[in-house]
C-alpha cells in the first residue's frame, strides 16, 4: 500500500462544483484545476 488518502470535499464544495459545472461556462479541466481537483472520479 502506498499510503496515499483521497482528498475529503464537503458537501457544500462538492454542490457548488457541479452546480458551475452545469451552468455551462467552464469545462471539466479548468474547474478541476481552479478548484485543485486532481482526480477526475473525484468530481
Amino acid at each position: 500500500m502506498s499510503g496515499r488518502k483521497n482528498a475529503f470535499y464537503s458537501l457544500e464544495f462538492k454542490l457548488e462544483a457541479a452546480r458551475r459545472y452545469l451552468e455551462g461556462g467552464i469545462s471539466y479541466r479548468e474547474l478541476s484545476n481552479e478548484l485543485g481537483i486532481k482526480s477526475k472520479t473525484q468530481l
